[in-house]
């Protein structure tokens, strides 16, 4: 619940995933300004009617939304790309600069939660954001999950997790969940480094929480040469686009479980939580009741 430009709106959603794709747009913005320039994030709601102004969203239903605008004075992107940016896996930066999955995943939230994105940009001034969030009357939700985010995972507390993912905004997440949590946590921004810190850590680490996707080296082969290690290492792969870490992958890679990003920050405690049990199970088959 917030007030935004003098009006009380509601907007009932997954907090993680909002706050993911609001860091993923300013990280975005920020890559954009290399020589410096000005980041600008606004609220407001907006009523839209049938009488809406040009250049509105056209999909979005008449209601009152709650607006998120991102903006800078970066580089700005040309016209003829704008459709193809939040196609998984597009990216207009350098080789090893990025996934093409920060876009994907922020569209992906804003779809999950009925909402619209207006980008407008202007080449050499500046690129913005528009997300377009339908308000709640009465707590409505359509069916939008709501989590209690006060519950405590108390059985991964003192756990140590390594975190290998190539994304600032995700491993900033992560860890910051984590620890709240009460967990020890490593990070890598890479397969290399992910596999070097495992190794110096071994005896520590009791789970890594893999990036399917990365430059240079991606999740499951991390995963295969850490496993070289640890054979029994409980591994969880996030990755923004589903088909990599469906069945098949699985079958093929023996990764414990995986989620597909943006994800609700308590699923994965919750992953982390039925992992350990069955790691635990595995090792002393008494400790699950048989």
């Amino acid at each position: 619940m917030g007030f935004l430009g003098g009006r009380r709106c509601e907007l009932l959603g997954d907090q993680a995933k909002l706050q993911n794709a609001i860091l993923n747009l300013c990280v975005n913005a920020r890559d954009a300004m290399p020589d410096g320039g000005t980041l600008r994030v606004e609220t407001r709601c907006m009523d839209i009617n049938e009488n809406r102004a040009d250049g509105m969203p056209a999909g979005l239903p008449d209601g009152v939304y709650a607006v998120v605008t991102i903006a800078g004075t970066g580089t700005g992107i040309l016209a003829d790309i704008i459709p193809n940016i939040f196609d998984p896996f597009f990216t207009s930066k350098g080789v090893g600069k990025g996934t093409g999955l920060g876009l994907s995943a922020v569209y992906g939230c804003v779809k999950d939660h009925h909402g619209e994105i207006l980008v407008e940009s202007e080449v050499g001034r500046g690129t913005a954001f528009k997300l377009f969030f339908p308000i709640s009357h009465d707590s409505a939700n359509d069916g939008a999950e709501v989590i209690d985010r006060e519950r405590k995972n108390d059985s991964i507390r003192g756990k140590t997790i390594l975190i290998v993912d190539d994304e600032q905004v995700v491993r900033a997440s992560l860890v910051k969940l984590l620890r709240e949590s009460c967990c020890r946590v490593y990070t890598a921004d890479n397969g290399e480094s992910g596999i070097k810190m495992f190794g110096e850590h071994k005896n520590d680490i009791d789970l890594a929480v893999i990036d399917m996707i990365m430059p240079a080296m991606n999740g499951t082969e991390c995963m295969r040469r850490i496993r070289r290690i640890c054979p029994s290492l409980p591994v969880i792969f996030i990755s923004g686009y589903s088909e990599n870490a469906g069945p098949g992958a699985r079958a093929e890679t023996g990764y414990t479980t995986s989620l597909r990003k943006p994800f609700a920050h308590e699923h994965l405690l919750l992953e982390i939580e039925k992992a350990l049990r069955h790691e635990l199970e595995s090792i002393n088959p008494t400790s699950s009741g048989i």
